[in-house]
């Protein structure tokens, strides 16, 4: 009696720590992307996408449990075991690691803020805390249900061993292959979903940008110790040393003046250039524009500095093709699965006919 309560406490609090880790993977997988895309400590998004694998393994493998045979149940509540073990060392490894350097003067105040508030956050199922509260006692209730398990196996009464005939053993072994299928199917199915919402939201929230131009200038007029100072930061995309042939072209009250200069740019640097007008203070200079010769000799107008925005970077593209690989592991389980009903129908279909 008291071995069968063991074990009904044991599988209530595992089902309750499962639903708990469901939470547990959406709320790591949205704070993960918040970290990453608002340029937070990195070690504490790690953190919490590893978590999130670690729930992702433990929920995979609840759901295989539930579709295979006593026998097979066993080796999965050890390897559930042994995941949960080590998800509740790392995640409390974590904890003590950021107490400490969090303590040190090699972090600044803004990350430390960050970093007790995601340990000591006021949501429980967010905190990281909480984690290991939930992964320490999923793995106590997984450590309690074998010891149950054994125990009962210890007092049963010596079984009857019943050899099964060759029809019976074929119609178990494809039963467990179709189950197989299901979960791998399923499993597959969740984690494409994860990678395509990592991908989407990250799609959504990412803000790349690249020059948009090859040649490019920023300039501006200032007044400076007296003195009127026409000055120009010049970019180019070139991946080699650059050098141009720029023209300025302004008004002083009115009368139009050029200047030619050369400029040498180097590659991923923007090269300065600067003239002072012999003007007074508070002469009204204007700039019309700045031009760069082409090489047909002509003077091409220089366009102003601007950057090109775009959503879908390295980080993306990894996500996006991560979940269409699953999609495609998930299209061939089902596949698979399919044929293996349609076979398994065909023959039973052929039974009855002989009969």
């Amino acid at each position: 009696m008291e071995n069968s309560f063991k074990k009904k406490i044991a599988q209530i609090t595992i089902y309750v720590c499962t639903i708990l880790m469901v939470g547990n993977l959406l709320s790591c997988i949205v704070s993960g992307v918040q970290i990453f895309t608002s340029h937070g400590d990195e070690l504490i998004g790690a953190f919490t996408f590893a978590v999130a694998g670690i729930s992702l393994i433990l929920l995979s493998l609840m759901l295989t449990r539930s579709l295979v045979t006593p026998n097979a149940q066993k080796a999965i509540n050890i390897t559930m075991l042994v995941f949960s073990i080590i998800g509740a060392v790392a995640i409390l490894a974590f904890i003590v690691v950021s107490l400490v350097v969090g303590s040190g003067a090699t972090i600044n105040s803004a990350n430390i803020s960050g970093l007790m508030g995601m340990i000591l956050g006021a949501s429980f199922s967010s905190s990281a805390i909480g984690y290991f509260v939930i992964t320490a006692v999923f793995a106590y209730a997984l450590a309690l249900l074998l010891s149950a398990q054994a125990q009962e196996r210890e007092e049963a009464p010596e079984k009857v061993v019943i050899e099964l005939t060759p029809e019976q053993k074929e119609a178990r072994k494809k039963k467990t292959k179709t189950r197989l299928f299901i979960t791998g199917t399923s499993c597959m199915a969740g984690i494409s979903l994860v990678f395509v919402i990592l991908f989407a939201v990250f799609a959504a929230t990412s803000d790349y940008s690249y020059p948009k131009y090859n040649d490019s200038h920023q300039t501006s007029v200032v007044t400076n110790y007296g003195n009127i100072i026409i000055g120009s930061h010049i970019y180019t995309q070139s991946n080699e040393n650059k050098t141009l042939k720029i023209m300025y072209a302004y008004t002083i009250d009115g009368d139009y003046y050029e200047q030619t200069t050369v400029v040498d740019v180097s590659k991923n640097e923007p090269a300065y250039w600067s003239k002072t007008i012999s003007a007074d203070t508070s002469a009204d200079v204007v700039l019309i524009g700045v031009y760069t010769l082409d090489a047909n000799n002509n003077y091409m107008e220089l366009p102003s500095f601007e950057n090109a925005h775009y959503s879908v970077g390295v980080k993306e593209i990894v996500f996006l093709v991560l979940g269409i690989a699953f999609m495609g592991a998930t299209g061939l389980f089902m596949f698979y699965l399919i044929r293996n009903i349609k076979q398994n129908k065909k023959e039973k279909e052929e039974k009855i006919n002989k009969k």
